[in-house]
């Protein structure tokens, strides 16, 4: 029985790892695809496709390496955030609390900017960044929160 808390306790530390893993593939693959033009195009199915016009359960031709960048991103920082909770004492829970309520606000308030001031194209690439906004807010306001704590509890 012991062994098996072990493990389980253990587990969380290692979807950190994989989720460090999957946001560093993503990284370098955004790079490689801002430098190089990175394509790979491929036939995809799709539910809308609304280029030049609106078409609804067709195939379509994309670069299909966005859609991984993306879904790396979004699984990489997940599993990290996943760990962050199942990794944190339950005594100290308040670590969770407040940087989620800043993580709240500050994207809210992002949006409602972005419903203000970016329009047409700008927009949309707003909704894309908006899709791991949560998990980076979230990452930055635990990270910084914790690192405060620390040194509270130090003086």
């Amino acid at each position: 029985m012991n062994t098996i808390n072990k493990a389980l306790r253990n587990k969380p530390y290692r979807l950190r790892i994989y989720g460090l893993i999957l946001v560093i593939i993503a990284s370098i693959l955004t790079i490689l695809y801002i430098t190089t033009d990175l394509s790979l195009e491929t036939k995809v199915f799709a539910i809308n496709s609304s280029f030049f016009e609106s078409n609804w359960f067709t195939i379509v031709q994309t670069n299909i390496v966005e859609e991984i960048m993306m879904i790396l991103y979004i699984l990489g920082l997940s599993l990290i955030s996943w760990s962050v909770y199942k990794c944190t004492d339950k005594s100290k829970y308040y670590l969770l609390i407040r940087p989620a309520i800043y993580t709240f606000w500050v994207a809210t308030t992002v949006q409602i900017l972005a419903i203000l001031f970016f329009f047409g194209f700008g927009f949309v690439s707003f909704l894309i960044y908006n899709l791991i906004a949560y998990q980076v807010f979230f990452l930055f306001f635990y990270f910084t929160f914790k690192i405060k704590d620390k040194r509270e509890v130090k003086n």
